[in-house]
């Protein structure tokens, strides 16, 4: 199924419309530019949910020893950074108890990361070996994928703030 939304509503907008189309208790979220995935991706983010009592599983692309390591240490301490993964499996209790509030542009995985902190709701952490994701610059060439990643670092930061500390 396709929705085909008549404003852009940026990506959590987007991402919430998908979510009222279907009545499924669990949801994936994969991000579109993936290169690599396989079935084996897609157990490994869902099992936790399905199987393992928890209530979201964050995808950690494989970007070698130090920085995946990098990565799950930020994420395991809810610092801002990795907050970035579009890889997840999130309960529908989950989803339906997000604030609309905190629901703007690229936020979602800001709020949905700080509902489970927050409310002590037990996540797995899925390191995802030889899936990558072709990035912005290269999409969009140097100099507007650049910009439209600075953006959106700006957007999840300032997310992070507003949910974390109510600013």
């Amino acid at each position: 199924m396709v929705v085909d939304l008549p404003k852009n509503q940026g990506k959590s907008g987007a991402v919430m419309a998908g979510v009222r189309m279907t009545a499924a208790q669990s949801v994936l979220f994969l991000d579109a530019d993936l290169v690599g995935l396989t079935p084996s991706h897609v157990q490994a983010l869902l099992t936790p949910v399905l199987k393992e009592k928890k209530y979201m599983s964050l995808g950690i692309i494989d970007r070698g020893k130090l920085l995946t390591r990098l990565s799950l240490f930020f994420v395991k301490h809810h610092l801002p950074w990795p907050v970035l993964t579009g890889q997840r499996a999130v309960k529908r209790s989950v989803l339906d108890r997000l604030s609309h509030n905190d629901l703007q542009e690229y936020s979602i995985e800001t709020a949905l990361n700080e509902f489970c902190r927050d409310h002590n709701l037990p996540v797995a952490y899925v390191p995802l070996s030889g899936l990558n994701h072709v990035i912005k610059e290269k999409k969009m060439g140097f100099l507007k994928g650049f910009k439209a990643r600075i953006k959106m670092f700006i957007n999840v930061f300032m997310a992070f703030m507003k949910i974390r500390f109510k600013i």
